[in-house]
């Protein structure tokens, strides 16, 4: 046999393995059998140190709040492809709301829901992320997200936050009258068109799936964003900018709320097209 098929033999059983394990060690944690998967943890770490399951296993069955919170970043950021990375967020929203850090929890919330759209607890996402807006009296950013999550996730339960007369985002488009005789005759719009020279560059990025993934979140707030390429010392960027402005004071203005609505700096550049 190939010595490099045996290998790749030996590591998925071994992976196989520990995916079952660790789904067993789950259904305890279910239970409320925390002391014996506790208990367990320190042969599981001897024999799948670098398991991302294990890590988890690991940050669930500790007590210490801020010390759990610390272990679930660490998943985020040695696997963010983890099947438990939308959980691991998730808790670390959990514990900021519990916590009363309820602008940190929305910020963290958010990510919940944009970036695992195939996860399984949007509803309790959403149901904190509304919540903590609540609580910090931004019930219009409250509005916002939940006109979102209808657009992406129109099965969770939305009457129950008593906001009135929400639509999915994007639903609303208004039909603009044309004059007929205009149409008919063929002419044109005299009026010249003021130039817009200014943007609100909130991001820039080498791969394009994480500038489309940022524009994606600030789209939801009423904002109309688009991706640039752009160049800056020899390689080639993706920029998320918010478009067009004719005046720099009102471009200040939007960053300057897409900041406190996001979390996201922002800079404002004249790039006239």
């Amino acid at each position: 046999m190939n010595l490099r098929r045996l290998i790749s033999g030996i590591v998925f059983f071994i992976s196989c393995a520990a995916s079952q394990n660790i789904d067993l060690y789950l259904s305890l944690i279910n239970e409320g059998r925390i002391v014996e998967v506790r208990d367990a943890l320190t042969e599981l770490k001897s024999r799948f140190s670098n398991n991302d399951g294990v890590l988890y296993l690991d940050a669930l069955t500790t007590t210490n709040g801020d010390s759990a919170v610390r272990k679930f970043q660490s998943i985020l950021r040695q696997y963010p492809r983890s099947r438990f990375a939308d959980e691991a967020t998730l808790k670390i929203g959990e514990y900021m709301f519990a916590r009363g850090l309820y602008s940190q929890a929305s910020a963290q919330l958010k990510k919940a829901l944009f970036y695992y759209k195939d996860g399984e607890h949007h509803q309790r996402t959403l149901d904190l992320l509304v919540n903590s807006f609540e609580a910090t009296g931004e019930r219009d950013s409250a509005r916002i997200y939940l006109r979102w999550a209808m657009r992406h996730y129109p099965g969770l339960a939305y009457a129950q936050y008593g906001y009135k007369n929400l639509k999915p985002a994007g639903s609303d488009m208004k039909l603009v009258k044309l004059d007929l005789n205009k149409v008919a005759e063929g002419k044109k719009e005299t009026k010249t068109a003021r130039p817009k020279p200014w943007i609100v560059q909130v991001g820039a990025f080498r791969k394009y799936d994480n500038a489309r993934k940022l524009k994606e979140q600030i789209i939801t707030g009423g904002f109309p964003v688009q991706i640039d390429e752009v160049s800056s010392h020899g390689m080639r960027l993706h920029a998320v900018r918010v478009v067009r402005f004719e005046r720099k004071t009102d471009a200040v203005e939007i960053g300057k709320r897409i900041k406190k609505e996001f979390g996201v700096n922002y800079r404002v550049l004249n790039r006239p097209k």
